[in-house]
């Protein structure tokens, strides 16, 4: 059985750009008297998530498991990706090649590899520029990641 026959391998492309809309005050123009700035007063800033010029591989079985949380990063950054899946019943064989021979494992432009579903996830938000502008925020997404990781985890059974 040949590696190629084992392993179903899929880009991943973005469909479009996804952008945030933030209200930006303009201070500029604001009355110091005003409690609540009005929406005249502010100007309209388009800002888009970042899309890595990086080439990633996610490698993981044929099914959504562990690797949706990090497919559903790719997605919510339109990060084009590799998701390379591996059929159950040719684990065995392909296990000695996987890293502490487990599921999922990222390569990063074909030199890296990282391991571990969880620090996948917080290395891709970093990544992605989807950890948060302050600290609250940088705390909160991996408070998000647990509840979804747990989510799917109680789907799967």
């Amino acid at each position: 059985m040949g590696c190629g026959s084992s392993k179903t391998n899929k880009v991943i492309e973005p469909e479009k750009k996804i952008e945030r809309d933030f209200l930006e005050e303009d201070n500029d123009n604001k009355n110091k008297n005003e409690q609540s700035p009005s929406l005249p007063n502010n100007q309209l800033k388009k800002s888009s998530l970042a899309i890595s010029s990086k080439n990633y591989k996610l490698n993981y079985f044929d099914f959504t498991g562990r690797a949706e949380l990090l497919r559903l990063i790719f997605a919510v950054s339109n990060t084009p990706f590799t998701d390379q899946r591996i059929k159950f019943k040719d684990w065995k064989n392909e296990k000695k090649n996987a890293p502490l021979e487990q599921l999922p494992y990222l390569e990063v432009d074909d030199n890296q590899i990282l391991v571990q579903s969880m620090a996948i996830a917080r290395y891709l938000a970093t990544e992605m520029n989807l950890t948060g502008t302050d600290t609250y925020e940088q705390v909160k997404v991996p408070v998000k990641f647990i509840s979804v990781a747990k989510y799917l985890a109680m789907a799967i059974d």
